[in-house]
């Protein structure tokens, strides 16, 4: 029993000498601050800059960034719609013109897709001698009802 005694007291020794020397280490080593997140007032420039110095770039939340093939896309469909908004098709039919005629002179404008349809369309509705004789101007390419109810409309 002594020998456990003396045992245990070895042990107790030689942790409290541990603990002592690893506190006395601890006081030569500079004291760091500790690493908890707080709130830094930062202005946006001054982050922009703190950021652009290490090779990155700040964008704002809001601010949507694509690719080069993405950008491509997107530059071809606001182009390609550009291109429909902005074309204004504006002709003139004369008195006595026959319907084979507008319906081609229809497709050449790109107003109608398919010039027998076109005639078809107008005979079932039995339109086709109401066509009007006048100038007319569409800024929007017409559906194919828009385009008959202009053409037989005073």
């Amino acid at each position: 029993m002594a020998a456990r005694k003396s045992f245990l007291l070895g042990l107790g020794i030689g942790l409290i000498v541990t603990a002592l020397i690893l506190r006395l280490a601890e006081i030569g080593e500079p004291q760091l601050p500790p690493q908890s997140p707080q709130a830094v007032d930062i202005s946006i420039e001054a982050l922009r800059e703190a950021a652009e110095q290490q090779g990155y770039v700040l964008y704002a939340a809001d601010e949507t960034l694509y690719s080069e093939e993405e950008l491509q896309s997107k530059l071809k469909e606001v182009s390609s719609k550009e291109k429909e908004a902005v074309k204004v098709v504006a002709f003139t039919i004369s008195s006595g013109t026959e319907l084979s005629a507008i319906s081609a002179m229809l497709y050449d404008l790109g107003l109608v897709d398919d010039r027998q349809q076109f005639v078809q369309e107008m005979e079932d509705r039995g339109l086709a001698s109401k066509v009007q004789a006048k100038y007319y101007r569409f800024d929007t390419p017409p559906t194919m009802d828009a385009l008959i109810t202009e053409l037989t409309t005073r």
